[in-house]
């Protein structure tokens, strides 16, 4: 079979499918054929893009690709990508606040949508270190000790275990 230039017949999702709250997830989208070949969409084809929760923030700019791209900026999962007729598939980042699982939902103007087999689920974990806090007690003696207590918390500020191979370095100035 030949398919016309631009003969989109779905989309396929791929990236970065398990990731935390801490970083953002990379979403690909590749257009194909109806026999799942990559095509390059007609200049001017515009995919919407929604998450399956509308949440998450996508990032501002591409990664890869030189279509236009439009995030909305806001937490609702929404953007817009128009693909310039010289590529077939564009890398973005897609952020989350909270632990989920959610799918990126595509559809462009002649209603070709992802297909369920390439269709991945995005996993955000919220198991990750976004900054740590220290607390602690004083003996007010400069030959006692003092306690201090390190407690890592992810972006929402839930206290959370870190890696196995997260290290601290402690300094102390008298």
């Amino acid at each position: 079979f030949t398919f016309a230039a631009g003969c989109v017949g779905h989309y396929a999702l791929s990236g970065t499918t398990s990731g935390t709250v801490c970083d953002p997830s990379q979403v690909t989208i590749t257009a194909h054929n109806p026999l799942h070949a990559g095509v390059n969409p007609s200049a001017g084809t515009t995919l919407s893009l929604n998450t399956s929760t509308a949440t998450g923030v996508w990032g501002a700019t591409v990664v890869a690709g030189t279509g236009t791209w439009t995030p909305s900026g806001l937490n609702n999962g929404q953007a817009t990508y128009v693909f310039p007729g010289t590529e077939g598939s564009v890398t973005l980042r897609l952020n989350h606040a909270t632990a989920t699982t959610l799918s990126v939902n595509v559809l462009d103007g002649s209603l070709k949508n992802e297909s369920p087999a390439e269709d991945p689920n995005f996993v955000f974990n919220a198991a990750c270190v976004a900054h740590y806090a220290l607390s602690g007690t004083t003996a007010g003696l400069t030959c006692a000790p003092s306690t201090v207590v390190i407690t890592a918390h992810n972006p929402s500020h839930a206290a959370v275990n870190p890696a196995a191979a997260t290290s601290l370095v402690l300094t102390t100035s008298t």
